[in-house]
């Protein structure tokens, strides 16, 4: 064989060894391609795989179903997640079994769900835990306690959210605030009302109320001290000054008008005399004022219409050095209404008998200037 032979020979030979090798090393690579797409599928196969889970639901011969946090939808909302349940029991706290359960898992209301998790799925369920604010699985369980009241409270042996309801009324009071529609906004905001008592504040019942749960005025709610674990409601009854005595809050109305207790007089109700000059065409109609009035949620105990030229006319324009008409006189009880109060004092001024005198006519329209004798338009915006 020639040398060219010999070296084409060994060409291919060199050439064929790098195709086997290049081969082999391709299959290599497809295998470990191959094996860790295995590995991933395996792996997404176990993420889809459902956590096997054993529910104990932990309840409390204390607290009914009808009472308490119906415990029931949370084992709903657990059985939507990607979960199957190989174990389904309830065990009562009064049980041994229940009472050790309870111990173990950390549980402070009822009813709850003690969840077993096979430990490769507790970290599958863990955003769910949270947004349950499920206490974290420890030793491969997790507790679901009621998110809201009422529930049985360990701690203190009893059903806490049980709220009664005591409404004071006064029925000759007809101007008077009812409080009848709160005990069904409260249930409303989800507060359990388990005893609903109406009583006439002059009744013996409401005497014996009013002294022992320091009440001030009528109409007035007692709420008691059971509603304090509903979320919210100490800041409200702090706002609305409200203490606790003996196991109860009571809860005023704010809005005039209302019976004071101390002097078992009713606050609120205003008397106003309105000021006219009948020979004053271009004034202002003072029936603006009363309207006005009552956008301030004032409420009348009388009202009457006195012209200046009038002898109680005269004498209430010389009484209050009025300057200006109309106006309109209102009794000390205008004091109630705070938020009339807040402007007056750009308007008008309180008087040493305590009557209200209005004397800026010009906010409203034209009025008679009574030392000038003449009619005033104001421009726009007022003088």
């Amino acid at each position: 064989m020639t040398n060219a032979g010999k070296l084409k020979r060994n060409a291919l030979t060199v050439l064929f060894v790098l195709l086997v090798g290049i081969s082999l090393l391709n299959t290599l690579q497809l295998m470990n391609i191959t094996g860790k797409l295995t590995e991933k599928v395996v792996e997404a196969k176990e993420l889809a795989r459902p956590a096997k889970i054993e529910v104990t639901l932990l309840v409390s011969g204390a607290c009914s179903a009808s009472d308490c946090y119906d415990i029931g939808l949370s084992l709903d909302a657990l059985k939507q997640q990607n979960v199957e349940v190989t174990k389904e029991q309830t065990l009562a706290l009064e049980s041994a079994e229940g009472k050790a359960l309870a111990e173990a898992s950390g549980v402070q209301r009822l009813p709850a769900l003690v969840v077993s998790v096979e430990p490769k799925k507790a970290e599958q369920l863990k955003n769910y835990w949270k947004r349950v604010n499920a206490v974290e699985p420890a030793e491969g369980k997790a507790v679901v306690q009621p998110p809201v009241p009422p529930y049985f409270d360990l701690a203190q042996g009893k059903v806490a959210g049980l709220v009664k309801l005591v409404s004071l009324t006064d029925d000759a009071c007809t101007q008077c605030l009812k409080l009848d529609d709160v005990a069904a906004i409260l249930e409303g905001a989800g507060i359990k009302i388990v005893d609903k008592q109406v009583q006439a504040y002059d009744s013996p019942e409401g005497k014996a109320s009013i002294e022992g749960f320091g009440v001030t005025r009528i109409p007035a709610l007692l709420l008691s001290k059971d509603v304090m674990v509903y979320e919210g409601m100490a800041e409200q009854l702090k706002a609305l000054n409200s203490v606790e005595k003996n196991g109860y809050y009571a809860v005023h109305s704010t809005i005039p008008p209302y019976r004071e207790v101390a002097s078992n007089q009713v606050k609120g109700l205003v008397e106003v005399i309105y000021l006219t000059d009948e020979s004053c065409k271009e004034c202002f109609d003072v029936q603006v004022n009363k309207q006005v009035l009552q956008r301030f949620g004032l409420v009348f105990a009388s009202e009457k219409t006195v012209d200046i030229a009038s002898k109680e006319g005269k004498e209430l324009v010389n009484r209050y050095n009025l300057t200006k008409v109309p106006a309109f006189l209102m009794s000390g009880e205008a004091k109630e209404y705070a938020s009339l109060n807040s402007v007056w004092k750009q308007v008008g001024t309180v008087e040493g008998s305590g009557w209200y005198v209005f004397r800026k006519p010009e906010v409203f329209g034209a009025y008679k200037d009574l030392e000038k004798k003449l009619v005033v338009t104001p421009q726009q915006g007022g003088q």
